[in-house]
């Protein structure tokens, strides 16, 4: 229907007699544009605000010291604002390292990504045993699904893990480490590579940004958040019946009353030494300022030193920096892969599109129509959008290509983003970029100009309207032009530095850059 309009709408302008574009006529339409452009798309129509929305933005403190930790026996370190997603401190972030039980993070998101049945009962079998921690059961033992799944997460039993992998969807372990890396790609963890559920393979690796993504995407399950907030689990075996109880490797959940867990997991092996991974929030915000914080700490000497070493960061973190509420163009609470529905990606898809990252040219998720489902379109935009900021986003933390996935750094980026100003213009030219929906004396002078290129603007309609035949020329311009060498590629039909650029280049006097 919403074609069928545009379509008739084109045709009567194009039927008109050339006579009917005198600048009151064409004042005339603009004003009936205006109204109908509302109408139709509402405000969005012209373009999201520079500044849309407030963000609580830790800033450094003025005169802040560095952590008092001393480092040198650590591999790598790293704290991130989760609600923010800025990243406050860190060290070798990106760099490889065995992962340990902290594999099991993604053993847990994998397993707990299809509906489960709790209550279903599960086994161990001798092929899950690999020694390290283990749920001392004979082999053969049954238990509860829910059982299976504390037990690896509070206890990190080795062969818990590996029951949980063997019983996903009946398709056995190798396909459940098959799905942990394809899971691992999505996230855009293109660092971290697994090849069991257990952790015991050393050449399991991760990086600490990796990670603190990783738990973030663990804590999506409701199940294996209580899990890892659970200081001591009991259940009893159901054949042979026996009572078990076990106790989270996690001790921060046993000390410092000052520092609340939201979600955790420990891990070591010899080559990796102790690793820790926790997601905290103060206790008591009125005696200490700060948002909640994940905290990943690689190759300490042992598991308190890990711990310590977290709670250092975060105090530091809380003392040090200031949540200040800030002007952002749009306000990202979570990340998001394919899949997920949210107000927030509606959100994503106008900050795109205004970008000139257009999630579709028309239709769903187009300017105007944006929706709350990421999909493909939203996660193809979203790369594009990586990529032209990858020095940004994805340099920092080894990241060699865009995933579309929006993670920490994206949203940090997006939240403090600031186009870069446009000199200013003398009268007469264009002084800022162009966007569909436009609707300006501007847009009127592009149309002359493209209009003497017949092969660029055939049609030659001068409305001051950046509508669908605007678009058109616009992007035919930037192809002939190899200013845009791929359709739909970032700018794709809007005039961006680069066009108006051109423009100036081949007909003096348009644009000032």
């Amino acid at each position: 229907m919403f074609r069928k309009r545009i379509s008739m709408f084109s045709f009567s302008i194009a039927s008109s007699s050339r006579s009917l574009f005198s600048r009151s006529c064409v004042r005339n339409r603009r004003a009936f544009r205006v109204i109908l452009l509302v109408a139709m798309f509402g405000s969005a129509a012209f373009g999201a605000p520079a500044f849309a929305a407030s963000v609580s933005i830790p800033q450094l403190k003025a005169g802040a010291a560095d952590p008092p930790l001393d480092t040198a026996s650590l591999a790598a370190v790293i704290v991130v604002d989760t609600a923010s997603g800025k990243t406050l401190y860190k060290m070798n972030p990106d760099k490889q390292w065995p992962a340990a039980s902290l594999t099991k993070l993604m053993t847990a998101r994998v397993f707990t990504s299809t509906p489960t049945n709790w209550n279903a009962t599960g086994n161990i079998l001798n092929s899950d045993e690999v020694g390290g921690g283990r749920l001392r059961v004979p082999v053969g033992t049954t238990m509860s699904i829910r059982d299976l799944l504390y037990s690896a997460i509070v206890g990190s039993a080795n062969n818990a893990a590996n029951a949980l992998a063997r019983l996903y969807n009946g398709k056995g372990a190798n396909a459940f480490v098959q799905s942990m890396n394809e899971f691992a790609a999505a996230f855009g963890l293109n660092r971290t590579k697994f090849y069991d559920a257990s952790g015991m393979n050393p050449a399991n690796t991760v990086t600490a940004y990796d990670v603190a993504v990783l738990l973030q995407e663990t804590a999506r399950s409701e199940e294996t958040v209580k899990a890892m907030m659970t200081a001591q689990y009991s259940f009893a075996t159901r054949s042979p019946v026996e009572r078990k109880n076990i106790k989270n490797t996690n001790d921060l959940l046993f000390i410092e009353p000052e520092v609340l867990v939201s979600a955790g997991k420990t891990g070591y092996l010899e080559e990796s030494r102790y690793n820790y991974a926790v997601r905290v929030k103060p206790s008591d915000t009125s005696a200490m300022n700060g948002g909640e914080l994940v905290v990943v700490i690689f190759g300490a000497p042992s598991r308190p030193d890990s711990v310590h070493a977290a709670v250092i960061l975060a105090k530091w973190a809380w003392e040090n920096f200031e949540w200040k509420s800030l002007d952002a163009p749009v306000k990202l609470g979570g990340n998001y892969l394919m899949g997920d529905r949210n107000e927030d990606i509606r959100e994503l898809q106008k900050f795109l599109n205004a970008e000139g990252v257009n999630i579709a040219k028309r239709g769903p998720g187009s300017p105007g129509q944006e929706t709350a489902f990421f999909g493909a379109l939203t996660r193809d935009a979203l790369k594009r959008f990586q990529e032209a900021h990858r020095t940004d986003i994805l340099d920092p933390y080894g990241h060699t290509e865009a995933s579309g996935y929006l993670d920490f750094a994206t949203r940090a980026f997006i939240h403090e983003y600031k186009p870069k100003p446009e000199p200013a213009a003398s009268a007469g030219i264009l002084s800022r970029p162009l966007s569909p929906g436009d609707i300006s004396e501007e847009v009127r002078i592009l149309q002359e100009i493209l209009s003497r290129d017949p092969d660029v603007y055939p049609e030659r309609l001068v409305t001051g309207f950046y509508g669908p035949l605007t678009i058109q020329a616009v992007q035919r311009f930037q192809m002939k032009h190899s200013i845009v060498t791929t359709a739909g590629a970032p700018g794709y039909g809007y005039v961006g530095p680069g066009t108006r650029a051109k423009l100036n280049q081949l007909y003096g006097g348009v644009g000032s850059r």
